[in-house]
């Protein structure tokens, strides 16, 4: 079966300004060399924290904000 990779409408990461083969650098300066490390961060953050978030986009280094949301996992 595929998978979707796809960023999902209406989504956090959707409302923040992720898209599709965004590399997520950093979220409030903090670096991360893996998606471990990246999702380890993100559970000790809590739902309704604004983060600022690096993403590296085709050559260019890109700055949002987005609001965590509780995961549904």
């Amino acid at each position: 079966p595929s998978h979707d990779t796809g960023v999902i409408k209406n989504s956090p990461a959707d409302k923040a300004g992720l898209r599709v083969g965004d590399i997520i650098v950093s979220i409030d300066g903090t670096e991360f060399s893996d998606e471990y490390e990246l999702s380890e961060f993100i559970k000790e953050e809590n739902p309704g924290d604004k983060v600022k978030i690096k993403v590296y986009r085709k050559n260019n280094t890109v700055e949002m904000e987005a609001t965590l949301v509780e995961s549904l996992n």
